[in-house]
């Protein structure tokens, strides 16, 4: 009896940018300020309202089949969302977040996924 062991790895990526032109920021950040309520009493002096992003992931991702119609597999991703808000403000968000000062700043996530499947 032959039997065909399969791995297989691959690796991938992407990257986003998301620019606005003048005007669309300013609609923007007109529109989340006054939904906000943010006023110079309510942020920090170096606040700044700028909803340009950019997003970029980055993974691998590795599958071993010992036999036929059963996978093992492995994938570890990092995400990046780097905005370009500045500053603190206090919000009230839905809840159940709380009503505080909450920070602008860049957001990094890492992740890992096992997995077996079976096919019948």
């Amino acid at each position: 009896m032959l039997v065909q062991v399969e791995n297989l790895t691959k690796m991938f990526g992407g990257f986003t940018a998301v620019r606005y032109d003048g005007t669309a920021k300013a609609n923007f950040c007109g529109a989340y300020i006054a939904s906000n309520g943010l006023t110079a009493v309510n942020t920090s002096a170096d606040f700044s309202c700028n909803p340009d992003f950019n997003i970029a992931q980055i993974g691998v991702i590795t599958r071993w089949t010992p036999v036929k119609n059963l996978t093992f597999s492995a994938e570890v991703q990092y995400f990046r969302l780097d905005q370009n808000f500045s500053g603190t403000a206090v919000l009230t968000p839905a809840a159940p977040k709380p009503s505080t000062v909450y920070e602008f700043k860049d957001q990094n996530t890492v992740f890992l996924e096992f997995r077996a499947q079976r096919n019948f």
